[in-house]
């Protein structure tokens, strides 16, 4: 199963501490896959940030270093990035600029808001509003 971006970058963090701790102790991935309980390959997957750890093997291979979970985890701001809002992308919606004369038009319009705003990937965001923005030139 393909990772979103932000649990790309957050295996990646993990898988890069885990092979430095690995590193640091001279040992190889051979060596450590037992204690994850999964082949030599599996190994080379975390630390290259390709797999998502299981919770349980965090926990272990964090025993088996002996240090805190924590330290093989982003610090929060890293692990969640920064989102922009509707706010910061453009200004709101603003009923003086619907025509009067069709009030289902602003009704169209708070839905596409709410539906845009529960968009989290400020990447499909920006292609919805390109795509939003040439239809908009084409209809007119």
């Amino acid at each position: 199963m393909p990772i979103n971006a932000d649990a790309a970058r957050i295996a990646e963090y993990i898988g890069t501490r885990l092979q430095a701790l690995r590193k640091e102790r001279g040992i190889n991935q051979a060596e450590l896959a037992p204690v994850y309980g999964v082949k030599h390959g599996q190994v080379s997957n975390y630390e290259k940030g390709a797999s998502l750890i299981t919770l349980d093997n965090l926990y272990r291979i964090a025993a088996y270093f002996n240090v805190p979970v924590e330290s093989l985890l982003p610090p929060v701001e890293a692990a969640r990035p920064a989102r922009k809002g509707m706010a910061e992308d453009q200004a709101l919606f603003s009923h003086a600029d619907a025509p009067s004369s069709s009030p289902s038009i602003i009704t169209e319009a708070e839905t596409l808001a709410q539906t845009y705003l529960s968009i989290r990937d400020p990447e499909v965001r920006a292609s919805l509003l390109q795509h939003a923005a040439t239809l908009a030139k084409l209809a007119r």
